[in-house]
């Protein structure tokens, strides 16, 4: 999202922004509950990831932390493409990881295109 609108940021930081975008775009809405919302606010320069229940209880807090730290790195280096890609991989290595590859079978039940915000 290049900022958020004026009539969010009177009432949102860049967290609830975050939290409500996982809503409203349905991230939660998958069987085993592993809807991952990589947010990057570009005009602000801050990243949040939120991440649903099923994930949140096998994972830490610190796991995310360092995978934000790492994409907040190379945005301050202006690597911004490999920013976002190394988030991605490490958000994917997590997931991989914590489902153990139980999801090859099936197809993704949410579109993994990034949605591009004014």
């Amino acid at each position: 999202e290049g900022h958020m609108p004026a009539r969010e940021a009177y009432y949102l930081d860049t967290r609830g922004r975050a939290k409500q975008l996982f809503a409203e775009l349905g991230v939660w809405d998958t069987e085993l509950n592993s809807g991952i919302l990589f947010y990057l606010n570009l005009c602000e320069r801050k990243v949040e990831i939120v991440i649903d229940r099923g994930i949140k209880t096998a994972t830490t807090q610190q796991v995310w932390d360092e995978v934000c730290a790492h994409i907040v790195q190379r945005l301050a280096q202006q690597q911004y493409r490999q920013a976002v890609i190394t988030g991605v991989q490490e958000i994917g290595e997590i997931l991989d990881a914590f489902y153990d590859r139980q999801l090859l079978d099936q197809q993704n039940e949410l579109s993994n295109a990034p949605i591009i915000l004014g």
